[in-house]
């Protein structure tokens, strides 16, 4: 997948450079070479203070929701680093949420009962 594929339907103020994409994370330990980085602030660090090292384990691209561009890699700047997280791993895992079929079970008695019988008819009809 390429980069501006990545980013689609994204809330991103700008972007640069259309490489290839292999995988992505947001922790720089784990980034391997062809590899998008997020870059985002958290509640203890900001992700942004490892965009080097990020970029030395061979990410090819930068999503950030703060700093400026490096020189010479991909990047794009964000609204919101979450919000684009959770779209760029959307994109890139080729929506897996918009498979699943949901059934929820509320009430105040009778929840657990009622899914162990819903697993058991699921299971009978052939079904995951």
């Amino acid at each position: 997948m390429n980069f501006l594929k990545l980013l689609d339907g994204a809330e991103y103020l700008e972007e640069r450079g259309n490489p290839p994409i292999t995988g992505l994370d947001y922790d720089s330990r784990r980034v391997k070479p062809g590899w998008c980085f997020l870059a985002m602030r958290g509640e203890y660090t900001d992700g942004n203070r490892y965009i080097d090292q990020a970029i030395a384990n061979g990410a090819v691209a930068v999503v950030s929701d703060s700093l400026p561009p490096r020189e010479g890699i991909a990047w794009a700047r964000v609204t919101h680093g979450r919000r684009a997280l959770a779209r760029l791993s959307a994109n890139f895992y080729h929506h897996p949420a918009e498979k699943l079929v949901i059934t929820g079970i509320t009430g105040t008695n009778g929840k657990t009962t009622t899914s162990f019988i819903l697993s058991r008819m699921l299971r009978a009809a052939g079904r995951a």
